[in-house]
């Protein structure tokens, strides 16, 4: 049993003596469980026989450990469902005694979709063709990993949390990040699982380390860098392919003393949210922490940034009012892919009570200035007022004339919703009117997950409880590090590069440096006349080319740029 969770007792319908008990496993008694010696364990995980000396851990065949319910057909007592964390097993002999391990035979009941999901994760691929590759953590049933070809694997055990894609190439070349209950995250290659969770975590008070969830964060468009989570404390590695549980991580100690000052290494208070600037990583991109305080934090290059500095708190001040009394957690933080100065903040409760009022309207809010010393926050849950509000993405397109415009999506407790253009509607001061996404395919499910690629505008949702879903927003509009902060680059100075050549071409464009041996890296991209990375590479400053073979016939943008972002060369070039 785990405290009432997994509970059940059931009487055969015919056969009063015949009882079952369903917890972590299922046990069947013939004599009313008067005795030991008329007991077998017939579901959940695996029995290994009374004379067995090894037990590994393994799931009983075709059903699955912690057991809600089970069910008899009317017509027929010995043919039973049973309800699990696994979904809805079925048997034609509840009474089966095939084999002392294996007694009765379950077959899984296949289409009935209830996988709860904690979180789930798109792979970003850095030029080319984007592939519908995800990932996802779910309640007691691991990691599952979905490649473009719709083939589901089994990427993980227990209870899944948080999970990304380094790189997926095929089954031969990936890279994939994994976690399960209670602080273990391992990365996997082929052939091999690493666990690569830092030491020296806070303990859980149950066991293990950390929070029942495990959360970390993978940077999709820089997957070297990745943040791991244990309760307050933030961990660093810039090294994700090759790092282990001994080599490879800072802890970024500034984070710990401002999230939590008075017990830094302390388990009350945890982070929920971790939110990335996108795009090619710069000296300006900035991360966004949520707690489970209700507080949000600003963490500027944080790649770079020395373990001991503090990140900046812009918890909104409402927010900051309400937690004096009343305890709020943040859901989820969304970055504007093109900007990341807008940012959406979201809260999971239903309503608090401040001095005996109830106070609903506090859970979606935005802002325009998050690398402000103190943001202007405005509220937009506009017909939003009742559902817990569990996640958030936002959305940047163009119409088809051009003009850029803004979607905001947030998953709740009741269905996804969306709205058009908040930033514009609140200061015209016209009412946020959110509608619901998804019809009967979503439904009103439980929306606990998104995850979003500004490059082909896919947003993938995670429910608790009806699986995962995804879709192509049209009109993508990604161009990033837009609002980063950094000053526009000085463009086409002959003293930074010179010259690149031929115009038109099928293979290699040259290019020849100036004079501004200060310049310690170059990097070399390629765009269609869609904005998207079509290529990319880094160089030393020195003569070059790039090889641009591979690429369809076509114009293209080519841009070599500075790795201080102050100089940028500009072409466009044919390729025939």
């Amino acid at each position: 049993m785990q405290g009432g969770y997994n509970m059940m007792v059931v009487v055969k319908p015919d056969n009063p003596n015949v009882v079952f008990v369903g917890g972590t496993n299922l046990y069947r008694s013939t004599s009313g469980f008067t005795n030991s010696t008329a007991t077998s364990w017939i579901g959940g995980y695996k029995y290994w026989g009374a004379s067995a000396t090894t037990f590994n851990i393994q799931t009983y065949d075709n059903h699955h450990p912690d057991v809600h319910n089970l069910v008899f057909d009317p017509t027929n007592p010995n043919r039973a469902i049973c309800a699990t964390d696994g979904g809805m097993h079925i048997t034609d002999n509840i009474m089966g005694t095939a084999t002392e391990t294996l007694p009765v035979n379950w077959n899984m009941i296949t289409g009935y979709q209830t996988a709860q999901y904690y979180h789930v994760s798109i792979q970003h691929r850095e030029a080319a063709t984007q592939l519908n590759n995800f990932i996802g953590g779910m309640q007691d049933n691991g990691c599952y990993f979905r490649n473009n070809s719709n083939d589901h694997i089994a990427a993980g055990s227990g209870d899944g949390g948080a999970a990304a894609i380094g790189k997926f190439t095929n089954f031969n070349d990936y890279t994939l990040f994994v976690s399960s209950q209670l602080g273990s995250v391992a990365r996997l290659t082929p052939g091999a699982a690493t666990s690569i969770e830092p030491t020296g975590l806070t303990d859980n008070p149950g066991g293990g380390k950390g929070e029942f969830v495990t959360y970390f964060s993978l940077d999709n468009d820089n997957p070297e860098n990745l943040y791991y989570a244990n309760y307050n404390r933030l961990f660093r590695t810039t090294s994700a392919t090759t790092v282990t549980s001994g080599s490879g991580w800072t802890e970024l100690t500034g984070v710990a003393s401002k999230l939590n000052p008075s017990n830094p290494g302390g388990n009350d208070i945890g982070i929920r949210a971790i939110r990335l600037s996108y795009g090619p990583y710069t000296s300006a991109s900035t991360m966004y922490i949520g707690t489970t305080e209700g507080r949000v934090f600003r963490l500027n290059d944080p790649k770079n940034a020395a373990a001991s500095t503090q990140p900046v708190e812009i918890t909104p001040p409402v927010i900051n009012t309400l937690i004096t009394t009343a305890r709020v957690n943040v859901g989820g933080i969304a970055v504007n892919p093109n900007n990341d100065n807008e940012i959406m903040v979201v809260y999971t409760n239903y309503q608090v009570t401040v001095s005996g009022n109830i106070q609903r309207e506090f859970n979606i809010w935005v802002t325009g200035n998050a690398k402000a010393a103190n943001p202007t926050w405005k509220l937009a849950e506009g017909n939003l007022t009742l559902p817990s509000i569990r996640s958030c993405a936002i959305v940047v397109r163009k119409d088809a004339t051009g003009s850029e415009f803004t979607d905001y999506y947030v998953g709740t407790s009741v269905g996804l919703y969306s709205a058009i253009s908040i930033q514009d509607s609140l200061t015209a001061n016209r009412p946020i009117i959110w509608k619901r996404e998804g019809g009967r395919l979503l439904n009103y499910a439980v929306i606990t997950s998104l995850a979003y690629r500004p490059q082909d505008n896919l947003l993938l949702v995670g429910t608790h409880g009806n699986g995962m879903y995804y879709t192509n927003i049209p009109q993508p509009n990604f161009k990033p590090n837009v609002g980063t902060g950094i000053n526009d680059p000085v463009r086409n100075d002959k003293n930074f590069i010179r010259f690149s050549y031929p115009t038109i071409t099928s293979s290699d464009l040259q290019y020849q440096v100036g004079n501004m041996f200060e310049v310690k890296e170059l990097v070399l991209q390629v765009y269609n006349l869609n904005g998207q990375l079509v290529l990319k590479k880094t160089s030393g400053y020195q003569n070059g080319a790039v090889n641009v073979s591979r690429l369809s016939k076509g114009t293209y943008i080519l841009t070599i740029t500075s790795s201080d972002n102050k100089q940028q060369f500009v072409k466009k070039f044919l390729k025939n």
